[in-house]
């Protein structure tokens, strides 16, 4: 189920459906809800693994937050993958902002 949600400058409702690996858009004064990043399947690629892929076909693992900036760019919070991710187009590659990898914290911290 959800975990968490914001609200965007257009009244739309952002929600983190942690159990379903997804984030879904409520839009304002309609009845729409529509998936907006996750894909469904189990072997789809995690955002990690490169590649020129939109927002629907990476794979999501128990996304926890969701958060939407001024400038319209989504942020999600994939937990189980240990990634931060920013969404900034629905056809665009989302960007990797954090990775909870030993490795890649020590090319950020130069060791």
């Amino acid at each position: 189920g959800p975990k968490h949600l914001c609200v965007d400058r257009q009244d739309n409702v952002l929600i983190a459906d942690t159990e379903n690996n997804r984030i879904l858009k409520y839009f304002s004064g309609t009845s729409e809800l529509k998936v907006i990043a996750g894909s469904n399947s189990p072997t789809a690629p995690i955002a990690t693994e490169g590649g020129n892929l939109t927002p629907l076909q990476i794979r999501l693992e128990r996304p926890h937050g969701v958060y939407v900036h001024k400038d319209g760019s989504i942020y999600i919070a994939d937990s189980s993958h240990g990634l931060v991710l920013r969404q900034t187009g629905p056809a665009q590659m989302p960007q990797i902002l954090f990775e909870n990898d030993p490795e890649v914290a020590k090319s950020f911290l130069g060791g």
